[in-house]
């Protein structure tokens, strides 16, 4: 290790802040009073034997006790709300639907003297701004949607009755910046449409209502579903490149802009924890060439996530701040020390610029990995070269599509109109290639991950000495995981049950091949059985069965039909009828479409019919245990409170498992 890397992880930020983080992750998952204790002891010894060591134990010891605090203080308090009605003002922040009379937004309420955000639905018929005067029944969100909620800074959900009062607020500058947002939504809806349009939307402003499952597939196929969600990097083009591009040789016009340029994109792109992250970055970097002093990367990572961390302790949990924080260490720390070694012996300038190029977004990955697996499953094969294809039409499309938003004028749709074909259709076109997606769904795949990425991190920060070590336990680690995989995938033989909330589907999985149950409508379910497909590594569908769609979800039966193909599609007569129309051309029937495993039926079937076969997936509730002849009864509706002795209730579980034996043969009965 040189003396200026020797320097760099000596600073106090570079020390303090990964001990923070994880102080304030065992606060959140375990009993903190003993781990409290043990952190004071290794600090003490620390301070008395060990003093290089004493800021990271220092960090450990504050984490635990900011997350155990802000637990007892604000979680706690807000939670107990649980199950009550109460009557107060809320302020609308933003608005996530409205379908007929039925709004779903989110807002402020003040509750027992702690302002809190809630997602509220009901007749409500408000604007971002308002102030609804209303009678609201808390819940807690259900709990596979906790975590995430939290680090959204929701704890509770309510439904809305008795509106008495919907006023505006007056001049606010949030209630400014959503109108001018919606503005340049419309401007951008009004030049573009279909794929294109979803995909400009979701890239460039975080809307991604009108994605449908089959670019969201594309997009994780691919490895670039981080394009599709205004992020850190896209606040990096919105106040670096450009002011890069315009002041190249005037350093401190151009820090100068860019510092301007932060609380513009931050109210802008919104106040999500991973633009918030690269606000404080780029202002911290913006400020060294004014005072002429230099900014290291990795301290001013630190920095920037501890004082996020600090003063929103909620951000801990948020899976896209982890990413965010991860993806600039190993494209703006790891990846450039990793390039050095790996391409500082290329000769040809132009070869070598490229090659770490690539080394760069591959750090980037790899440092992700170990998250992007524990949500998601797996890990795109080619998300790194994909990434570099896309980042510069995205910074290109992305400077025009807000001159068009900003502007209305035409002109911008024009230019950007290449670019928003590439940006749409070199994922799809990576998306159709199943193989590109590797399925890393088995025990432990995340931990591997974590080691693997830890192996680079210490290539690029250690000597010689630890290089070939490290690549060595890199390779090991990499070849466990495809080895892993390749096992997982030929021994998979299991029915997986997911819902969206308005339908269910039962997914027997044998191998890499599939069929499908729909239960219920279809409506919605598309994109949460692609997810479920494709973390299994499923590549062909042979059955789709659902007797009960209606037209929405037969638009769903043909998205996944596009994205896996089918060879028998059993639907309803208006299903069928609907599926001819979108030119699906496998078999189409009409019928109940059970499916037999080997001898076990699987049908689907409204909650208190008396459906006989071996396993029926219900769809909606009674109010009472329902009567059932299934062996096995599974349920997914929130209401169905009340189970009979053989029942199970998925509404709460992201995927619920049967394992089958082996050798099972998926048909028609």
């Amino acid at each position: 290790m040189d003396k200026n890397t020797k320097a760099l992880l000596s600073l106090p930020a570079v020390r303090f802040a990964p001990f923070f983080a994880a102080g304030m992750l065992a606060a959140y998952h375990t009993e903190a009073a003993g781990l409290i204790f043990a952190a004071a002891a290794l600090l003490a010894l620390s301070l008395i034997k060990f003093r290089k060591a004493a800021v990271s134990a220092a960090g450990l010891l504050a984490g635990m006790l900011v997350m155990t605090l802000y637990s007892a203080l604000y979680i706690a308090p807000i939670t107990e709300y649980d199950g009550k009605t109460v009557r107060g003002e809320m302020l609308v922040t933003e608005i996530s639907s409205t379908s007929q009379d039925t709004q779903r937004l989110t807002a402020e309420i003040n509750l027992g003297g702690r302002t809190t955000s809630v997602r509220v639905s009901g007749q409500i018929n408000a604007e971002v701004g308002d102030i609804v005067t209303a009678d609201i029944t808390l819940s807690l969100p259900p709990e596979k949607y906790r975590d995430s909620e939290l680090s959204n800074g929701i704890l509770l959900y309510g439904s809305a009755e008795n509106v008495s009062e919907v006023k505006s607020s007056g001049f606010s500058l949030r209630k400014a910046v959503s109108a001018l947002r919606q503005q340049c939504i419309s401007n951008v809806k009004a030049c573009f449409e279909g794929d294109a349009e979803a995909v400009l939307l979701s890239m460039m402003f975080g809307e991604d209502s009108l994605l449908t499952a089959r670019l969201s597939d594309a997009f994780a196929v691919s490895g670039t579903t981080h394009f599709t969600a205004v992020s850190g990097t896209h606040f990096m083009i919105f106040a670096t490149v450009l002011p890069e591009l315009f002041f190249d040789r005037k350093k401190r016009v151009g820090a100068v802009v860019s510092a301007a340029l932060v609380p513009v994109g931050i109210l802008f792109f919104g106040f999500s924890p991973s633009v918030i992250r690269a606000g404080v970055m780029l202002l911290i970097f913006s400020a060294a060439p004014l005072f002429c002093r230099r900014s290291e990367c990795l301290n001013t990572l630190c920095v920037a996530a501890s004082g996020i961390m600090l003063f929103s302790p909620s951000t801990v949990t948020d899976a896209g701040f982890a990413m965010s924080v991860l993806g600039v260490l190993g494209a703006a720390v790891v990846g450039p020390r990793i390039g050095e070694l790996i391409c500082g012996r290329i000769r040809n300038a132009a070869l070598r610029k490229a090659a770490n190029a690539v080394v760069i977004s591959a750090c980037a990955v790899i440092c992700t990995a170990p998250v992007s697996i524990g949500i998601s499953g797996g890990i795109s094969l080619v998300g790194a070269f994909a990434t570099i294809i896309l980042l510069p039409f995205l910074s290109a499309g992305m400077t025009l599509i807000l001159l068009l938003g900003i502007t209305g004028q035409s002109l911008f749709a024009v230019a950007a109109f290449p670019f928003a074909q590439v940006l749409t259709h070199v994922p799809l076109l990576l998306g159709k290639v199943r193989l590109f997606w590797l399925p890393l769904d088995f025990e432990g795949a995340d931990i591997i991950a974590g080691l693997a990425a830890a192996m680079v991190i210490i290539a690029a920060f250690f000597g010689e000495e630890f290089h070939k070590c490290c690549a060595g336990m890199f390779a090991a680690l990499t070849a466990f995981s495809l080895a892993m995989s390749f096992y997982s995938r030929e021994n998979r033989h299991e029915i997986n049950f997911v819902s969206s909330g308005n339908s269910a589907a039962a997914i027997v999985c044998i191998k890499d091949e599939a069929s499908l149950l729909i239960s219920g409508s279809g409506s919605g379910i598309a994109r949460t059985m692609s997810d479920c497909l494709r973390k299994n590594g499923i590549t062909r569908l042979n059955i789709i069965s659902a007797p009960d769609a209606d037209f929405s979800g037969a638009l769903s039966i043909a998205q996944l039909y596009e994205i896996f193909g089918a060879e028998t599609i059993v639907t309803s007569e208006y299903g069928a009828e609907t599926l001819r129309r979108e030119e699906v051309s496998a078999a189409l029937s009409v019928g109940d479409g059970i499916i037999d495993i080997s001898g076990t039926t699987l049908a689907a079937a409204k909650a208190g019919s008396k459906c006989s076969e071996d396993i029926v997936l219900y769809y909606g509730y009674t109010r009472e245990a329902p009567e059932n002849n299934a062996g096995t009864a599974v349920y997914f509706s929130s209401a169905q409170k009340l189970l009979p002795e053989n029942g199970i209730n998925i509404s709460g579980k992201d995927v619920f498992t049967l394992e089958l034996e082996r050798n099972y043969e998926v048909t028609l009965k």
